[in-house]
């Protein structure tokens, strides 16, 4: 087994107190030098998963129980530098802690603020599978099989409809912010322009532009002053479907003010071989009247998402799990003990489901 220990652990000859308690008070062996896991707190740190302009993700350990985790370290030097960064941070983290236990969107489990070190650590749900981008990607002509996309865009307005009945609206739904666990469950990731809305709001109206460009609807490319946010995110999640379906999104120009220009408009070509329920279903989700688009009840009760295949089929894109690179570094060290230390790592370590949360 192969690992870069280096990246993942101190080494000195003094031990530490997390391997004492971690593996009992006979480690380390007194034959092999001692390593000092990187940590913060309880949680033992693994290898980047991503970067960004004030934050970096790790994959991480809980030593408590042995639970898999994403720990997203946020630099509040950098932070403060960007204006309005710490206060949208914190409207990420609040919103997060109101969508808790549902199996298509990503978990929340704390926060750490470390304000000696000018550091905000956020510990999320790690998700072992890879992105629904991915899947496309490496699908034949990019194109995800229908039966497969079905059962995604099923698990995909679930989880909007819970996100919705807790007055939050996404904004930046796409098939990048759609991870798989193990399981091939999908969830909902990334809630960094993610809105709040008011409870005493008649028509869930939202007020900001965000998200990304291609996955925008109308009514923020024209900049309306008012739309629904939940509509927003019907309409992305229309794109995301398209794309999966059929390869490519349904709006693209060489720049923004042409793309804008095309989504206004609201004109879009769905080949033949998508079928006519397909179609009806993404003409309904991509009605350039957002008062006339498809709500996501009625989306999820659309002929088209019925009957959905409950075992994959031998044409379908395969979700690759990962495993994450701070259990070979687990598995090398249990290795290296004295056969007391009995059965896999996997029986004892709570195995995941990639990050997350936004890394900016």
């Amino acid at each position: 087994m192969s690992f870069d220990a280096g990246s993942l652990f101190d080494s000195d000859g003094s031990g530490s107190e997390l391997e004492e308690d971690f593996f009992g008070s006979g480690w380390p062996p007194p034959t092999r030098r001692r390593l000092r896991p990187k940590r913060i707190r309880d949680y033992v740190l693994g290898p980047t998963l991503g970067k960004g302009a004030y934050a970096t993700v790790k994959e991480g350990l809980d030593s408590r129980n042995l639970r898999l985790v994403a720990v997203k370290t946020i630099d509040r030097r950098a932070l403060s530098r960007i204006p309005g960064g710490l206060a949208n941070v914190r409207r990420e983290i609040a919103i997060m802690k109101m969508l808790p236990g549902h199996p298509n969107v990503i978990e929340f489990y704390e926060t750490i603020d470390d304000r000696s070190l000018r550091k905000l650590y956020i510990i999320l749900e790690l998700a072992s599978g890879q992105s629904l981008q991915d899947l496309i990607d490496k699908a034949p002509n990019n194109r995800i099989p229908p039966s497969q996309v079905k059962g995604y865009m099923q698990q995909l307005m679930q989880g909007l409809a819970f996100i919705h009945g807790k007055n939050v609206v996404h904004r930046d739904i796409k098939p990048s912010n759609l991870l798989f666990n193990s399981k091939e469950v999908l969830k909902i990731t990334d809630f960094g322009v993610a809105e709040i809305l008011s409870r005493y709001n008649k028509f869930d109206e939202a007020h900001h532009s965000f998200g990304s460009p291609a996955f925008q609807p109308p009514e923020i490319a024209n900049s309306d002053a008012a739309y629904s946010g939940m509509k927003v995110d019907v309409w992305a999640a229309g794109v995301t479907m398209y794309y999966c379906l059929v390869g490519r999104i349904p709006f693209y120009a060489d720049n923004r003010l042409e793309l804008q220009r095309l989504v206004a408009a609201g004109d879009f070509e769905v080949p033949d071989f998508i079928g006519k329920e397909a179609e009806d279903l993404l003409r309904g989700m991509l009605r350039t009247d957002w008062s006339q688009r498809l709500s996501v009840r009625e989306v999820l009760h659309h002929p088209w998402l019925q009957n959905i295949p409950t075992s994959p089929r031998s044409d379908w894109v395969k979700v690759e799990a990962l495993e994450p690179k701070v259990l070979n570094v687990v598995k090398q060290i249990l290795a290296d003990e004295e056969p007391r230390t009995s059965g896999s790592v996997e029986e004892h370590v709570v195995l995941p489901d990639r990050t997350q949360c936004s890394v900016q």
